[in-house]
């Protein structure tokens, strides 16, 4: 029997921190998870080339390489391309990685980043486990909208806003035809790419009202104290619009009981000033529709009646346009948009912090968990 490991002064401090952490309840870890998790930190620190007892979690600022050596797997022989530490092994690693940065004075960026890649090994586990059990998994087929790049979804939302502006022009001045409805219709569906290509909603925006800072501000500490008031707030999803920004405000989603309300604070300057110009109206002649929208006007409303676009409605509405502009057999919706625009890392377990922030916080207003991201919005997939 190997003789007992001596834990190192730095882990006996760690133990102590973690005995002392307070969780949901007032409760605490027990002394044996505690032993089990610096004993794991300590198993990595050794698959880094440590040598000796524990001397602090600064070698996870390593993150890459640290990645790199949990994930590793096996080059030749009978389990080539095995990983030489199993997927069960690797999540109690990572578990134990997060637990100890978060009584470290450790960047929350990098407790986020291993907790990222934790997921998606819980995801690979979680897969390999379905295909065991008997469960048929077949390969996902490859969908015709993703041969379609982010430049040419670009260009068709630039194209889209030139046939606004040719289509007003052209017959308001030579016919005299009831132009302003498809100059406005041109310019929503630009609208509507352009906000997709940043923001991977799903239809969130269908049925969205428009609504001052102030009135959304009461309403929202009125949701906190009333039923009528809470019902109110979860009634649509929301542009919320303040003197000098705009933010989304998501209620309405299918993951909302998981997650909860999604605000997204628009920073992009193009989306800004398309969407202002969409409020405010000024370019759009149509007498019932434009003129400046108000509290509760929808975002998205069909010119003739300014009834607001249902999910439905705007579905086949982006995959109208992109089977036409792309001669498409099946067009282009909101989940491939968000393939083609995902800013998933191609091998996650080596990207960046701030690649895979960037990639957190696609999911994060898409309403889903990174693993969900990596396994199912991948354009790889």
């Amino acid at each position: 029997m190997p003789p007992k490991r001596e834990a190192s002064e730095y882990e006996e401090e760690l133990k102590k921190l973690l005995l002392e952490k307070e969780l949901d309840a007032g409760k605490h870890y027990k002394p044996e998870s505690v032993r089990v998790f610096t004993t794991s930190l300590f198993k990595v620190y050794g698959l880094m080339g440590g040598e000796g007892g524990l001397p602090s979690l600064l070698f996870l600022r390593k993150y890459q390489e640290v990645i790199e050596k949990i994930g590793d797997k096996n080059a030749s022989g009978a389990a080539e391309g095995e990983y030489k530490i199993k997927l069960n092994t690797q999540i109690s690693y990572y578990n134990a990685i997060i637990i100890g940065l978060s009584v470290t004075h450790a960047a929350q960026d990098l407790a986020q980043h291993y907790e990222n890649i934790r997921d998606i090994v819980k995801d690979e586990r979680d897969a390999s486990f379905r295909g065991e059990g008997g469960v048929k998994i077949n390969p996902p087929q490859q969908e015709e909208g993703l041969n379609i790049t982010k430049e040419q979804i670009m260009s068709m939302i630039k194209q889209l806003e030139i046939l606004s502006e040719k289509d007003i022009q052209t017959k308001f001045d030579s016919k005299g035809r009831d132009a302003p409805v498809k100059r406005r219709g041109e310019y929503m569906k630009a609208l509507i790419f352009y906000i997709h290509t940043i923001y991977p909603y799903r239809n969130n925006l269908a049925g969205m009202k428009l609504i001052d800072f102030k009135e959304y501000d009461e309403m929202r500490k009125g949701a906190e104290e009333t039923e009528e008031m809470k019902q109110k707030l979860g009634a649509n999803n929301w542009l919320v619009v303040q003197p000098k920004g705009l933010t989304f405000v998501n209620v309405k989603y299918k993951t909302s009981n998981k997650y909860g309300i999604i605000v997204d604070k628009i920073t992009d300057i193009r989306l800004k000033t398309m969407l202002r110009l969409w409020i405010h109206g000024e370019d759009f002649l149509n007498t019932d529709i434009g003129k400046p929208m108000f509290n509760g006007t929808p975002l998205l409303s069909w010119a003739k009646s300014g009834t607001p676009l249902t999910s439905n409605e705007l579905s086949h509405l982006m995959l109208d346009t992109t089977k036409k502009y792309f001669k498409l057999k099946k067009g282009i919706g909101s989940t491939l948009m968000a393939k083609i625009f995902s800013l998933m890392p191609e091998d996650p377990k080596k990207a960046t912090i701030l690649e895979m922030k960037a990639a957190q916080s696609q999911a994060k207003s898409r309403g889903h968990s990174m693993a969900t991201k990596q396994s199912t919005y991948d354009p790889k997939k």
